[in-house]
């Protein structure tokens, strides 16, 4: 079968988004009332090569980025936490707080999932592209660091220079919006796509 590149078509998307329902419906939560999911069997654990038949020419590992994509978008009503701004800011602060933290001495000991929960409605895959990106960005010569020398770079170079910038946003009128990370998501099982919503915690 051949693997089509580029944009997606809708149907292809609306495929995507069905076969990817059809799976978190059998994940939701046990309970009458509304169906809900928990955040992180929205990205975890989901038959990728079961997804790609369904959506039919395009690669498993094309499907699980796309769906990923959909997601962040999402989580974050529209507003990715690194897009900009005092909230990209202070992504960034929280991502170097909490990986120098960790106390970390291997990249494999980096719990993803920890940062993803702390930073709120985000991924951990996307949090781990992020911090690439942080890294690259910012650590020169990194390439030939350690996990250890890395993290304290960012931690004593970088982060003061972010934590200077967000006070001079903030003191300009940038304000901080932070929302506690869902962990709950409805499920709908309507026509236009929109497959779930996030669930108050009130």
């Amino acid at each position: 079968m051949s693997t089509n590149k580029g944009a997606w078509t809708e149907e292809e998307l609306r495929r995507l988004m069905e076969a990817v329902r059809k799976h978190l419906v059998g994940q939701a939560e046990p309970g009458s009332g509304p169906a809900t999911i928990r955040k992180d069997k929205l990205y975890n654990n989901i038959p990728w090569t079961d997804v790609c038949q369904t959506v039919e020419k395009r690669h498993w590992s094309q499907c699980r980025i796309k769906w990923l994509g959909v997601l962040k978008h999402k989580m974050a009503y529209g507003q990715p936490v690194f897009s900009g701004g005092t909230k990209s800011l202070q992504g960034k602060v929280d991502l170097i707080k909490v990986l120098n933290a960790m106390q970390v001495e291997d990249f494999a000991d980096i719990d993803w999932e920890e940062i993803a929960h702390t930073i709120g409605d985000v991924t951990p895959r996307y949090v781990q592209a992020h911090y690439y990106r942080l890294k690259v960005a910012n650590v020169p010569l990194w390439q030939s660091m350690s996990c250890c020398e890395i993290i304290d770079f960012l931690n004593s170079r970088v982060l003061p220079n972010f934590e200077e910038r967000l006070k001079v946003l903030i003191k300009s009128g940038e304000v901080v919006s932070r929302n506690d990370p869902q962990e709950l998501f409805l499920l709908f099982d309507n026509e236009d796509g929109d497959y779930y919503s996030e669930v108050q915690n009130s």
